[in-house]
């Protein structure tokens, strides 16, 4: 007799009624995800804005990481072509950009240890510079790698909003803990996530990777094939809290887990952002939720608000798993 199919299935996310269909009988192996990778021709020197000795051509820098020589390692300045903006009254905030790395041509995965961590310090820098603003309620930090995920410049960069409200996504996980917290058997206090966190690791089916401060592993309903998410093993509201040695750690999981899916799935496009605690005293786990675009959202998505994935987040964290970054 054939083998019989896996079965389709309903699932929801840990804490948002957002829902997604597992539709296992499509039956891709992690290999069928892999996609022919476009190089792009490589710019000419003085064709790249985000080049050193090209910074007359962006807005005036508003913060760098130096290489002791005058020159930069990281730099940060506003985004020409901003969503928010200080003169924008009614789309209050502010849009910046972050470049991770001097070097042209190099995708984010393909940063030394060294450098991957100077670049998640800037976004701390800049989060917490953000944040004292009276005006500033959030900081959202995303990127873009790949024309699939919306990147239109080939030197790999970074991008932040300073937003003078929390995003609908963020607020709705806000009041999903608050709620948790209220009818917790365990009492105030109680962190949805923090649960979320402990259960995956201790069942270890969807983990990706994991060092001493952080857990990488794949969601239990995730929208994308490969989508996963980085927790801080121990309470923390935003990258602000952490100490040296946590964002160490934050940058090798960060690191490890994207060129585990740079080498698995051929260099794919993705998007990834970090929730967190906005200015104000709200709870909050804070962690980084990577999206791979293997494909479009059709009619069907956008039509019903859920989610078709064909790959199984146990069968995309096993092969993630197995993969020697």
């Amino acid at each position: 007799m054939p083998e019989a199919l896996p079965e389709n299935e309903y699932r929801k996310d840990y804490l948002l009624e957002r829902w997604v269909i597992i539709t296992a009988k499509r039956g891709k192996r992690p290999q069928e995800f892999v996609r022919k990778h476009e190089e792009k021709a490589p710019e000419g020197e003085g064709a790249c804005f985000f080049c050193p000795g090209n910074e007359r051509l962006t807005p005036p820098e508003i913060d760098r990481i130096g290489d002791g020589r005058g020159g930069w390692l990281v730099r940060c300045f506003p985004n020409k072509f901003d969503a928010v903006g200080r003169d924008s009254p009614k789309a209050y905030g502010s849009h910046e950009i972050i470049i991770e790395t001097p070097r042209h041509g190099v995708r984010l995965a393909e940063l030394g240890a060294r450098e991957f961590g100077l670049a998640l310090q800037m976004y701390r820098q800049r989060t917490a510079a953000l944040l004292k603003e009276k005006k500033m309620e959030y900081v959202l930090i995303f990127k873009n790698e790949g024309a699939a995920a919306g990147a239109s410049l080939a030197h790999t960069h970074t991008q932040l909003t300073a937003l003078d409200r929390v995003p609908t996504l963020v607020q709705e996980e806000m009041d999903a803990l608050k709620k948790y917290a209220r009818a917790g058997k365990k009492g105030k206090g109680a962190c949805a996530y923090c649960d979320v966190v402990k259960k995956e690791m201790k069942e270890g089916a969807r983990k990706v990777y994991e060092n001493k401060d952080f857990f990488c592993f794949a969601p239990y309903a995730p929208r994308f094939g490969f989508e996963t998410w980085i927790f801080p093993k121990r309470h923390a509201r935003s990258l602000v809290d952490l100490d040296a040695g946590e964002m160490a750690g934050l940058a090798d999981a960060l690191r490890q887990t994207l060129r585990k899916l740079e080498k698995l799935l051929n260099k794919p496009d993705y998007n990834y952002y970090i929730h967190a605690a906005g200015r104000k005293k709200d709870d909050f786990h804070f962690h980084i939720e990577i999206c791979p675009r293997l494909g479009l959202w059709a009619g069907f998505e956008f039509g019903a608000g859920i989610y078709l994935n064909s790959m199984p987040p146990e069968q995309a964290a096993k092969a993630l798993r197995e993969t020697q970054a």
